[in-house]
């Protein structure tokens, strides 16, 4: 993990002070497996873990969450959703294995299906942060809209490195999977047999997908591709989480839309403890509502900006917008028109029934964005937020003091809460 120190930080081992501004690289895998932290560390013992263990170590001992107020958001739902899995695997069925706990070998992956093991690749996240900071600050900052100023600007204060350093693992990636597409390719004309059924249902990653598309004429450039590589590592760190939270503490908030998508849930799985389908899913319309609501409200990226590749004509005003300005699109404001949405600032899932929908604009709602550059990853984020969010609660009730007008937001490149997302749950089978 990386992190950006907001004050000198004095180092007690050693006594070196590090200066405000650094950024610091933090591996939980060595800290975890520090001896005088646990003894034994490479061995699986549930005890570290009891009560008195727990007490006698540092707060930050165990950090898979990170720690401090840029702590995972999403750590409690995520420790309460895998104890939920694992218990009902263990109630119906045993598991075995011929493997050793020395047999595992650790690869860090990403939806790429992309081994990241090089420093070169860690810096890619220090630069995708310093780059999303960097944007947002130009975009609030009118006299670094002229490119000439912007580009004197990063080069005097040596910003451009983070730009070079977001290119280039992306155009890694693709040069080693286009490699890999063309030998797979070249193999299968040298061999004899048709590829294993096996082999064609294997996992592919992002890159090799969308290589697939090429050959079925999509027409995908490198440049293409490289953007979306982009956007799924940049924009995945923290998106799916944050609106998750928003939607959790809503749903605590008005408690009767909360029994409402319980009901809508019940309805459907009943007291079963199956897993939801994704075909189940389908069904679950008003939680989407829901989501989509939350999505209105908290878009997670509350500023986008797009260069314009032809000469635009803004209908009000008959202004025309010339071919490369940049604009600022405000997902915020554009959610909260009341020409749009009555009652704006209200919570109002009914916002997105199908007649609701169906009378307004299509890009009347882009917390994904919109058109070419829309999020590549948006199916899969709709549908893992239904999955999530149905899982906690048909097992669980939230509830909060809070009101919606506590909500404090701080807007960056990701729409934040300062106050948090103070949630208490429930079990519903008590």
């Amino acid at each position: 993990m990386l992190r950006q120190l907001q004050d000198d930080v004095t180092i007690i081992t050693g006594n070196h002070t590090l200066p405000k501004g650094t950024i610091c690289l933090i591996t939980p895998l060595i800290t975890h497996r520090n001896p005088e932290l646990y003894p034994n560390p490479k061995s699986f013992n549930p005890d570290n873990f009891n009560a008195d263990n727990v007490a006698s170590r540092h707060k930050y001992s165990f950090i898979a969450f990170s720690g401090g107020p840029r702590s995972c958001i999403g750590m409690k739902y995520s420790l309460v959703l895998m104890t939920l899995l694992i218990s009902y695997v263990l109630r119906n069925f045993s598991v075995h294995t011929d493997m050793k706990l020395s047999d595992i070998k650790l690869k860090l992956e990403t939806t790429m299906d992309y081994n990241l093991d090089s420093q070169a690749d860690m810096g890619f996240k220090k630069s995708v942060a310093m780059v999303s900071d960097l944007i947002f600050n130009r975009a609030t900052k009118v006299w670094l809209y002229p490119e000439i100023i912007y580009n004197l600007y990063i080069k005097l204060f040596d910003y451009e490195k983070y730009y070079t350093n977001v290119q280039n693992l992306p155009k890694h990636i693709i040069e080693k999977k286009k490699n890999e597409f063309a030998q797979k390719f070249k193999n299968k004309f040298n061999t004899d047999t048709d590829v294993k059924e096996s082999e064609k249902k294997c996992f592919k990653g992002l890159v090799e997908t969308l290589m697939d598309s090429n050959e079925a004429g999509l027409g995908l450039s490198d440049e293409d591709i490289k953007s979306h590589v982009i956007t799924i590592v940049a924009g995945g760190f923290e998106t799916t989480s944050l609106t998750v939270s928003y939607c959790l503490l809503l749903l605590a908030i008005y408690p009767d839309i909360q029994d409402r998508v319980y009901d809508e849930i019940y309805s459907i799985l009943g007291d079963s403890d199956e897993p939801i389908t994704i075909e189940q899913t389908t069904s679950l319309v008003y939680l989407k509502q829901v989501i989509h609501e939350t999505l209105r409200l908290f878009p997670i990226a509350p500023v986008m900006l797009r260069q314009l590749q032809d000469d635009v004509t803004i209908i009000t005003g008959n202004h025309t917008l010339p071919k490369g300005t940049i604009c600022c699109i405000t997902p915020l404001i554009t959610h909260r028109n009341p020409e749009l949405y009555p009652n704006p600032k209200s919570f109002n899932p009914d916002n997105f029934n199908a007649d609701n929908v169906a009378s307004r604009h299509k890009y009347s709602l882009i917390a994904f964005s919109g058109g070419p550059r829309s999020c590549i990853g948006m199916k899969f984020s709709l549908v893992f937020m239904t999955l999530l969010i149905s899982d906690v609660l048909r097992n669980f009730s939230v509830h909060t003091d809070m009101k919606l007008s506590d909500i404090k937001l701080k807007i960056g490149m990701s729409l934040h809460n300062t106050v948090g997302f103070p949630i208490t749950i429930q079990s519903r089978k008590q």
